[in-house]
């Protein structure tokens, strides 16, 4: 059996699918962007074809890119290469049709792909505005890296937003940041653009990312060929026939003319054989002792007498009584059979 693998792009954000004349079986696709395969991290997401999540994986090897490290702009490549059919067979998706989404990330409050996550502490009653503490980063490192990212947002002459991401696929984003002092640690106060879902709770674990290259998804649809089954022939006949080999069918024969002509001695067996009338017995049952070995055969006679005035006896009783149904008796024995009811 044979898969062939078909690919059509959609839209992650609103899981819209183009147009269908974009759907292909190629394999490789190009994403523009200049990201930094040692610090930014690309995310995998499977879904099903009505988009729900399957599984994650939240730092993907699988790239490639189209050029080398050494003519790559600040060592980051300016494209790489994403391979849908490749991800979903190498893991666990084979001969299924899937969607697969990547996120392309950075991670703003660490120096490297992991660490930097914070947890909700409050969320305000229009579920816009969030407090987040870290057990994972100093309040030094806190106020550096978001001083680092006020800047970055106010220096933009375009509007720049961060995503909140919660993982399972889901980014929210943010629109402004600051930082106060909450007790003894400090604290993280951020705007979101809309409201965050009732789905999400307070102490949910969460990273602060900027988004390096828009997200992709593509519709992965696996089309099944079965194997043509393979039937058994028989060998064709041999019309190779030299002129020494060659014959002649013989005529139609009936079965007086079969066996007319001159044969060989099996054949006259055969013959003699159907025209016997009847076949010899292994028993002669004109002698007594050939089959009665158990019992006499005046014994057996008995027997059989005695049956036979039992069946003699039960035909006359059900005579008598039939009669006496149809003349309005209501009780006859006969014997030991009793048949009616009484009175």
């Amino acid at each position: 059996m044979a898969t062939e693998y078909f690919i059509s792009q959609i839209n992650p954000e609103t899981k819209d699918r183009y147009q269908p004349t974009d759907t292909n079986n190629s394999n490789v696709f190009e994403i523009n962007s200049s990201v930094d395969l040692v610090k930014d991290k690309i995310e995998t997401h499977f879904l099903d074809l009505d988009f729900n999540l399957i599984d994650s994986i939240y730092d993907s090897r699988n790239i490639q890119t189209s050029q080398d490290s050494e003519i790559a702009i600040d060592g980051k490549p300016s494209s790489i290469q994403l391979n849908p059919t490749d991800d979903a067979i190498n893991n666990g998706f084979k001969d299924s049709s899937v969607i697969i989404s990547y996120n392309f990330l950075k991670n703003l409050f660490s120096g490297t792909k992991l660490g930097g996550r914070f947890f909700i502490e409050t969320i305000s009653e229009d579920r816009t505005e969030l407090r987040l503490l870290s057990t994972e980063l100093s309040s030094e490192e806190i106020v550096e890296y978001s001083d680092s990212l006020i800047k970055e947002i106010e220096s933009t002459s375009y509007f720049n937003d961060f995503r909140l991401n919660i993982g399972d696929n889901k980014l929210y984003i943010g629109v402004n940041i600051k930082t106060e002092d909450y007790r003894e640690y400090k604290a993280v106060l951020v705007k979101l653009y809309q409201p965050l879902p009732d789905e999400v709770e307070e102490k949910t674990i969460l990273t602060i990312e900027q988004k390096v290259a828009d997200s992709v998804a593509y519709e992965v649809n696996a089309v099944f060929t079965p194997d043509v089954p393979k039937l058994p022939f028989l060998k064709g006949p041999n019309f190779i026939i030299t002129e020494e080999e060659s014959a002649s069918p013989t005529s139609f024969l009936n079965y007086q003319e079969l066996f007319d002509f001159p044969v060989n001695n099996s054949y006259r067996e055969l013959n003699s054989l159907f025209k016997e009338k009847s076949i010899n017995l292994s028993i002669d049952y004109s002698d007594f002792a050939n089959f009665a070995h158990f019992s006499s055969v005046e014994e057996r006679l008995r027997n059989f007498q005695y049956k036979l005035n039992l069946i003699e006896e039960y035909q006359v009783s059900s005579s008598q009584a039939a009669i006496a149904r149809e003349s309005g008796s209501t009780t006859f024995t006969s014997g030991s059979i009793y048949f009616g009811k009484e009175n």
